[in-house]
Formats: C-alpha cells, sequence, structure tokens
C-alpha cells in the first residue's frame, strides 16, 4: 500500500472502531493494553478454590515470570512499531480484530432475526 493508501484505510478503520469501542480507548492504543496487562501480573488463585482468582498473596500466580516477559517484549515491540507508524500499526490491528468484530456483531443479530421470524410465525 502507498502511504495515502494506508492514511486513507486508517481514517476509515477508526470511524469504524469508534463505533465499536469508543474513540477514548482509540487515542490510548498503546497505554490501556499497558494498563491492562500490569492490573493482571498479581492474579493468583489457591489451590483449593483454583476457579477463584485473586490479585496478590497468598497462593499461585496465574502468570509465571518468563509469560510476563515475554508479554511485555511484545508490548514493546508494538509499541516500536507504533511509534514507526501510527497509522498503518491502527490499520493492521483493525484487520486482525475485523473477524472477531464481524462474528460478535453477526452474534448479536441472530438472536434478533430468530426473534422476528417467531414473531411471523415462521419459527
Amino acid at each position: 500500500m502507498t502511504p495515502d493508501e494506508v492514511a486513507d484505510a486508517a481514517a476509515a478503520d477508526a470511524e469504524e472502531l469508534d463505533l465499536v469501542v469508543g474513540p477514548v480507548v482509540r487515542e490510548g492504543t498503546m497505554v490501556e493494553p499497558g494498563l491492562q496487562h500490569i492490573h493482571g501480573l498479581s492474579m493468583a488463585y489457591n489451590p483449593e478454590s483454583p476457579h477463584l482468582i485473586h490479585h496478590g498473596p497468598p497462593g499461585i500466580y496465574v502468570r509465571t515470570l518468563d509469560m510476563v516477559r515475554a508479554d511485555l517484549e511484545k508490548w514493546i515491540d508494538e509499541c516500536r512499531r507504533y511509534d514507526e507508524n501510527p497509522e498503518e500499526f491502527r490499520h493492521l490491528a483493525w484487520e486482525l480484530a475485523r473477524p472477531y468484530v464481524e462474528a460478535e456483531r453477526a452474534k448479536q443479530r441472530r438472536p434478533q432475526r430468530e426473534a422476528r421470524g417467531t414473531a411471523d410465525g415462521l419459527g
């Protein structure tokens, strides 16, 4: 893609992304995931109740130091790629997210269609 095509695609993606998550989240592109990961670092559980998660000791941490290190390295790499070309980064991120967003939208529309079908005597 040419730089102009990337910019046009990024602008279109930003408009659609605003409809899904809102402009505030989009503006914090790199900060938001970092803050979410920091919050999750202290997740722990007790072996007697592994399905109950809490933050901090006592218990076994959900994420190992190797997992935390890998996530940090991935986040730093994503920050570097974002800094190099924010428009292209957002465009590629949206392209990766698009199938999931479309699948969720289809799930949300399915009950509405089924309800209409039942109301019309088709269900």
